[in-house]
């Protein structure tokens, strides 16, 4: 955990930092980390039931609890340590969601979790992830996005938030490329405007049309 200190005009700012570089989110963008679970859910008519691959600050997927159409949450982290300061330490920002009973919180690689659920889900939303690191690459493959799109409900849609900031064209259409193979109805969203940390969704939908 990082604290910003609080100065006269604005709040702390309470991040999560992983190995004490690269930063897993905080209060102080709470806005567009909520946004990326927004998006999703209102292009669906009734998501009832919502998974999110990977936890964080877990401020994305508290976005599920403030839709009265979502009756289930199951997010899938793997990290146990990242777990524990989400529940601890980010209450206030994620709508204590680890106290709520409509969620389930898994520790656990968000690969073998859709291999060996067998749940179905009206939106899944794949939170940001860091390109570079270790293990990573396969959150982005056929395998992956195959497995997610077999345990979408008729009518589900899936959404993965990319770091475009941290990935070159490339990498960026490499990914693209093989999330439409996936989902060949494919549309991108963007999380925000803001010019030096952009966020974009590439958002698909179980069925053909």
């Amino acid at each position: 955990i990082a604290r910003r200190p609080e100065s006269a005009n604005e709040a702390p700012d309470i991040r999560i930092k992983w190995n004490n570089t690269y930063s897993l989110g905080g209060t102080g963008n709470a806005a567009q980390q909520a946004r990326m679970g927004h998006i999703p859910l209102l292009l669906h008519p009734a998501p009832r039931r919502v998974g999110f691959i990977g936890l964080a600050t877990g401020i994305t997927a508290s976005a599920a609890l403030r839709d009265p159409a979502v009756h289930s949450v199951v997010a899938a982290e793997l990290s146990p340590e990242i777990t524990t300061l989400a529940c601890r330490h980010f209450a206030a920002a994620n709508a204590d969601l680890c106290s709520d009973a409509k969620v389930r919180v898994v520790v656990e690689d968000g690969r073998l979790f859709f291999r060996a659920t067998r749940d179905t889900f009206d939106v899944v939303v794949g939170d940001l992830f860091v390109p570079w690191q270790a293990g990573t690459a396969n959150l982005y493959t056929r395998e992956q996005f195959t497995a997610v799109r077999e345990h979408l409900a008729p009518g589900g849609l899936f959404a993965q938030w990319l770091p475009v900031f941290q990935l070159d064209p490339v990498g960026f259409f490499g990914i693209a490329s093989t999330f439409a193979s996936v989902f060949p109805n494919a549309w991108l969203a963007i999380a925000d405007f803001q010019p030096y940390n952009p966020a974009i969704a590439l958002i698909g939908w179980r069925d053909a049309d």
